[in-house]
């Protein structure tokens, strides 16, 4: 696999749809923490509630910054690409950790179970 040569689009394209899906998610995320916060019990369930709002925005943000990256480095040589890939693993495991804690937030608010740590869908 040589350093100088193009990534090939359809890969690029791949994450770039593994992406728009952590999007969608965030939205799910946050349509159920507007419920969350109107059915709030406690101080606390608000306190957690703006920390997981926090953390949608700041997801967001990551992810449109990677989209824009990828886009840019499609036509990029491999090893800038396969750099930005890195970053694209490491938000997926980041943002994995945090739908499992928000699962484990809401489901007292929804009667839900939540999921086991590691079985997360997304």
């Amino acid at each position: 696999m040589s350093n100088t040569g193009l990534m090939p689009l359809p890969q690029a394209t791949s994450w770039l749809k593994e992406l728009k899906f952590y999007e969608r998610e965030i939205t799910s995320c946050e349509r159920s923490l507007e419920e969350i916060v109107a059915n709030a019990r406690t101080p606390r369930d608000l306190i957690l509630a703006e920390h997981f709002q926090n953390q949608f925005i700041l997801q967001r943000y990551n992810l449109r910054r990677l989209k824009h990256q990828l886009k840019w480095l499609a036509q990029a040589p491999r090893e800038a690409f396969q750099k930005l890939i890195g970053e694209v693993q490491f938000f997926i495991r980041l943002f994995k950790s945090l739908l499992q804690d928000f699962d484990h937030f809401m489901a007292p608010f929804f009667h839900l179970t939540a999921l086991p740590k590691n079985n997360h869908p997304a």
